[in-house]
């Protein structure tokens, strides 16, 4: 069942009395509804008429790598959440509870009833039902506006333990037959057969094996086994391009990516091949995704870093080797080209001057956000001299 016509049916299911007696709105221009997200961990539930707690219930998108970056504002994190059995109810009785206190209270001045809709961090369950709920509301010709109180707020990295046995084993089904098909993951589903020696002596960033299995040596995911979304069992090296420009008027300049898997913005990059060093890779990437061959510049590999990439699990994770070059380019009209192509969506220069400016740039032109696996690196990369990233 789609969410629209879920919300559809919710309509109609409305107390008849209600929706009829207090469902067309009789106060003008005048907002008298409010609905308020909130996140627990952030600051304490704000004063409402009618406050409901769902930071242990309903479906929850942080323990989904792919999913806890996004927010309830986001298709696919509303609809994740709302296909919770009973989670439609709520909205509804939600929306019944703000019709009744509309004719049962007097409000001095036209006061709007408040609701409140509290999960974990604010981003994803109280966001989806608030959205929800106020979209009801509006079916029924009740003005009614949206806050999100704590939905820019920094992900809260939660370590509790129902959320780790929720999603302790998972791997991606794309993985296991695309990956396989088209070469980008192991074949094996029993990483206990792999051949730990070679992979440990050929890793950037040293880890162990433990009765067979792989362990992540830098952070604990949530998913204790499995490759989440990732192909590679253990490290996955890759490399990333910094490619940088500095206009006329001083302005600093960055190539970044559109991902197609819909992650948001990253640099150009993608796996080292067998054999291959990360600054070539780095280079045939930059091409494979924007279509730039850059003669004649230099290249500076950075040290190895591990990514926190939204994909991995406690077996499977990315490790990346940046590697950097900045063009010498007086003038805007002189920069290289770049067009989207392989895995990448699109390609653009992105205002970087700091990193505020790079997000506040991509929000702005192409409604877009930074992978979440490249948000540190960009963040030291950009603290830098404005002559190089």
């Amino acid at each position: 069942m789609s969410t629209d016509y879920a919300l559809q049916q919710a309509v109609a299911q409305l107390p008849t009395a209600a929706a009829e007696m207090y469902g067309t709105d009789r106060n003008g221009d005048h907002t008298t509804v409010v609905v308020t997200s909130f996140g627990y961990g952030h600051a304490p539930a704000p004063t409402a008429d009618v406050t409901l707690d769902v930071h242990t219930s309903l479906r929850d998108p942080h323990v989904d790598p792919a999913m806890r970056y996004r927010t309830g504002l986001d298709a696919t994190v509303r609809a994740h959440v709302l296909a919770t059995p009973g989670a439609i109810e709520a909205v509804r009785g939600l929306a019944s509870a703000a019709l009744g206190l509309r004719g049962a209270l007097d409000r001095p001045g036209g006061r709007p009833i408040q609701i409140a809709i509290g999960c974990v961090g604010g981003r994803h369950r109280s966001v989806a039902l608030a959205e929800a709920v106020a979209d009801l509301l509006r079916r029924v010709q009740v003005s009614t506006s949206v806050t999100h109180r704590d939905l820019d707020k920094p992900v809260i990295q939660r370590k509790e333990p129902t959320l780790m046995i929720r999603k302790n084993t998972y791997t991606h089904p794309a993985v296991l037959v695309e990956g396989v098909r088209d070469g980008w993951a192991d074949p094996e589903t029993d990483p206990t057969v792999i051949d730990w020696p070679a992979r440990q002596a050929a890793a950037a960033i040293p880890f162990q094996v433990v009765d067979g299995r792989p362990l992540n040596p830098c952070e604990k995911t949530g998913i204790g086994r499995g490759r989440g979304e990732l192909g590679h069992w253990g490290e996955q090296l890759c490399a990333d391009a910094v490619v940088t420009a500095v206009d006329e008027e001083g302005a600093r300049w960055l190539v970044m990516v559109e991902r197609a898997d819909g992650h948001g913005w990253a640099l150009p990059g993608g796996e080292v091949d067998p054999g291959e060093s990360p600054a070539d890779a780095a280079v045939r990437e930059l091409a494979e995704e924007t279509g730039l061959v850059l003669e004649g510049v230099i290249w500076t590999a950075l040290p190895a870093r591990y990514v926190p990439d939204p994909r991995a699990s406690d077996e499977a994770w990315m490790v990346t080797v940046p590697a950097r070059t900045h063009l010498d380019t007086g003038h805007w009209t002189d920069f290289p080209v770049p067009v989207g192509a392989d895995d990448a969506k699109r390609a653009a220069w992105v205002r970087a001057d700091t990193y505020r400016v790079l997000t506040a740039h991509l929000a702005r032109t192409y409604d877009g956000q930074v992978f979440a696996a490249h948000r540190p690196l960009l963040q030291e990369l950009l603290a830098g001299d404005r002559s190089a990233a």
